[in-house]
């Protein structure tokens, strides 16, 4: 995703989503996997957003947090994990009508 594109979503200017994903990679809360990406192919050569990864590990300090973790061993299961936490009404809410269907239905 741009810094253009998590700024608008954030609803934060671009340069202060830049210095938070900054902060977030000296934490080691999130890494890059791939930087400076260019498009395969011809035609327009601009370069293509940088690709993070999560690291999300946490230990889990009360038994009564275990039912509030969703862990998996898939790599790119976010649908899983929306699913997990959120119920289909707050989804259908949050999100936009399209995302919702594509979510519902490959969860089902």
């Amino acid at each position: 995703m741009p810094f253009k594109d998590i700024a608008t979503t954030t609803g934060l200017v671009e340069e202060t989503a830049r210095n938070q994903v900054n902060k977030l990679i000296d934490l080691g809360v999130i890494e890059v996997v791939e930087r400076n990406r260019i498009p395969k192919g011809k035609g327009l050569q601009r370069k293509l957003p940088n690709l993070y990864r999560l690291n999300i590990k946490m230990a889990v300090e009360r038994e009564s947090d275990e039912s509030k973790m969703f862990v998996t061993e898939q790599m790119n299961n976010l649908k899983s994990c929306m699913m997990f936490y959120f119920t289909n009404r707050e989804l259908k809410k949050m999100l936009p009508r399209k995302q919702y269907e594509s979510l519902v239905a490959l969860a089902s």
